[in-house]
């Protein structure tokens, strides 16, 4: 498992990666809010919890940096919705993409 920090100008990105996926986690140090990105489990490797393992890193490291609250927007098919469901994630109507389409959030605190 490979994780790595990257500070952009106006936050931090945390990568976590390793041969069965990965996922992104941006860090808005200002708002106390991470946003999920681009979690991935290839095919081949999906049904072994590689999924929920990497979501779990990426809440921790909100947790770590201080974030009271870990965001997505999902673009995908109606089961990873109810996977993000039972993993704790709601609709939540408070955060909204430029679009006004609500996030998905679980609360960290």
């Amino acid at each position: 498992m490979r994780i790595y920090k990257h500070q952009w100008y106006d936050h931090d990105s945390i990568y976590i990666r390793n041969a069965d996926g990965g996922i992104t986690v941006s860090i808005y140090e200002n708002d106390r809010v991470a946003e999920i990105y681009d979690l991935i489990v290839y095919p081949e490797s999906r049904g072994h919890r590689i999924g929920a393992l990497l979501l779990q890193l990426a809440i921790q490291a909100a947790r770590t940096e201080g974030c009271d609250v870990i965001l997505l927007w999902p673009d995908c098919e109606p089961w990873v919705l109810d996977w993000y469901e039972r993993e704790g994630f709601h609709e939540d109507p408070s955060f909204k993409n430029k679009d006004g389409e609500p996030a998905w959030a679980k609360q960290l605190r």
